[in-house]
Parts: structure tokens; sequence; C-alpha cells
């Protein structure tokens, strides 16, 4: 998933956040953003994952709720102010991705990372 490897490695190299722990936060919501341009994907995950009903979003980020895993970026020190800094990293130089990237969708899914606010479809 092209645009949660991206983000991951724009909070990194802006930020200097833990890549590891960063891929925790973004992936539901990343995987949220794409969801409309992989739906066989996204059902094959949802039926994987032990939550959720069928629904991977919500399925993953039940799981990581579950495992009292990290669920913002605020948790690593990322600040409000960094969101358009990521954004504008994430647009410049972005990789392919199965949803064409919005920049106005990009800066809301970025500013969910930084507050942990569930991911949903």
């Amino acid at each position: 998933m092209s645009l949660h490897h991206k983000i991951c490695h724009a909070v990194g190299g802006a930020l200097n956040l833990p890549h590891a722990g960063t891929h925790t936060v973004v992936l539901p919501r990343a995987l949220s953003y794409n969801a409309p341009a992989v739906p066989q994907a996204m059902r094959t995950v949802g039926e994987a994952l032990p939550f959720g009903d069928g629904d991977a979003v919500k399925g993953l980020d039940m799981l990581i709720r579950a495992l009292s895993l990290p669920t913002s970026l605020a948790e690593f020190g990322m600040q409000e102010k960094d969101v358009d800094t990521v954004a504008g990293q994430v647009l410049q130089s972005a990789y392919a991705n199965p949803m064409p990237l919005e920049p106005e969708k990009i800066r809301q899914l970025i500013y969910s990372c930084h507050g942990g606010a569930r991911a949903a479809l």
C-alpha cells in the first residue's frame, strides 16, 4: 500500500518519528482511503481479521485498540502544525497508489493520524 508507506517515510524523515510505530497508526487510515479502489482486497482482509464483522478498516482499528497499540502520531510527538508539512511531502513525490491523491483528502487523512480519530470508510 504505497500511500501508507509514503506517509510513514514522510513522518519519519520530517519529524524523526519511529518508523515501525507510525505504521500502526497510519495503516487503517490509508486502508480506508484506498478502499474504494481495492474492494476484493478489502473483503479478503476483512474476512481474515478477528474483529469488525468483515469490515477491514473497522477490524484493523479494533485489533490495534485491543492490543493497546498507539492510535495517534501525537503519541510519538507529532504536533498539529506538522500536518501540512507531512501532507506536502506526501504529495510532492507521491508513489503510485490505487486511489488518486487529492490534496485536501490527504491533509485530512494525516490530520486523522495526528489526532487518533477512528479510521472509517
